[in-house]
């Protein structure tokens, strides 16, 4: 039999740093394998508003993966629908979907399941809804069949594989289908400079993010 891993979350409601930090050394006293923290934005029980613990990462776990073969399959994806999802919406309008979908998906997963969960399928859902949209919009009955079809199998093995979170692919879905149904097509109207703005913003939050983890990871790992 091979070795059991053990792996902790914990809910970091209404804490400080400092009491995190406490908790994750007594947790790490234990001898456990991995310690999870969750991205909600706000405590999900208890009354009351409260400290909570890097709301942000709805942005920021778009861009963590848990492994070599989840960064490449992600990439494979991305290699194959960003550029026609930056043909038919405009390179600007597909950098916001593609973040709309990844932070609707994990809000979607905390809402509803609350698991820890990092990568960018979420948003290689939202692409697929988009070029969907697309492609219902245009009149493009092969294209369209054909990304059901790849949406449809990749639904399929997130139920039979272990370790998919279907919660954030399905939240991602549906927030690339809104936003694309809302943001238009590049040949309808072009990038206007509110969008190229919104799409840097978001680069901006999520560079923000990753130096607030940076920064809150080195206190509690080396706290003084």
């Amino acid at each position: 039999m091979g070795k059991i891993k053990v792996g902790v979350q914990l809910h970091p409601q209404r804490v400080s740093y400092a009491t995190y930090a406490e908790a994750v050394k007594a947790t790490e006293a234990l001898g456990v394998d991995t310690i999870w923290n969750w991205d909600h934005f706000f405590p999900l029980y208890g009354e009351g508003e409260g400290e909570h613990f890097e709301g942000w990462t709805l942005l920021t776990a778009i861009y963590l993966h848990g492994s070599l073969l989840h960064i490449f399959f992600n990439v494979m994806w991305i290699r194959n629908l960003g550029p026609a999802a930056a043909e038919a919406f405009g390179p600007a309008r597909m950098f916001v979907l593609f973040n709309v979908a990844g932070a609707t998906g994990f809000f979607v997963s905390n809402a509803m399941s609350g698991a820890p969960t990092i990568g960018a399928s979420g948003s290689i859902f939202g692409l697929l809804a988009a070029l969907i949209v697309y492609g219902r919009k245009r009149g493009s009955s092969l294209m369209t069949r054909q990304l059901w079809q790849w949406a449809i199998i990749l639904g399929i093995f997130g139920f039979l594989m272990p370790g998919i979170n279907n919660w954030a692919h399905g939240g991602g879905f549906a927030g690339g289908w809104v936003a694309a149904s809302l943001m238009g097509f590049i040949d309808e109207r072009r990038e206007s400079t509110a969008l190229l703005i919104a799409s840097l913003a978001f680069i901006a939050a999520t560079l923000v993010g990753v130096g607030l983890s940076f920064v809150n990871v080195t206190r509690i790992l080396l706290p003084g």
